[in-house]
C-alpha cells in the first residue's frame, strides 16, 4: 500500500469516517487542505475527509456558498429533540453552545 493511501485511510478513520463538515457517511473524499499544486504534501496533517457535496463546495472557491451548502447538508443530517419545556428565544445562549462542542 503506497504511502499517500495509507494517509487517506487514516485520515477517514481520525475524522471518525464521516465529513468533517456535516458529518454525513457516505460518498466520502479526502481533501488536500493545502493543495497540492501549491505544494501540499500527502501528510496526514494536510488532509480532512468531506462528503462529495462539501468537497465539491470547497473546491469551486466561493467561501460563502461553500458555508451556505455545508450548514444546509449538516442541518440535513441532524436530529433534533422536542425540548422539555417551552424556551423563550432569549434563554439560548448561541455562543456558550458553540463554546460546548470544541
Amino acid at each position: 500500500m503506497s504511502l499517500s493511501i495509507k494517509n487517506f485511510k487514516q485520515a477517514k478513520e481520525r475524522d471518525g469516517n464521516k465529513c468533517s463538515i456535516c458529518e454525513r457517511t457516505t460518498n466520502l473524499h479526502v481533501h488536500h487542505i493545502i493543495p497540492r499544486s501549491v505544494g501540499g504534501s500527502n501528510d496526514l496533517k494536510n488532509l480532512i475527509t468531506l462528503c462529495s457535496g462539501c468537497h465539491r463546495s470547497i473546491e469551486a472557491g466561493n467561501i460563502a456558498n461553500a458555508v451556505f451548502k455545508c450548514v444546509i447538508r449538516a442541518l440535513k443530517n441532524c436530529s433534533f429533540s422536542e425540548p422539555d419545556e417551552e424556551l423563550e428565544d432569549n434563554d439560548i445562549d448561541f455562543y456558550d453552545l458553540s463554546k460546548q462542542k470544541q
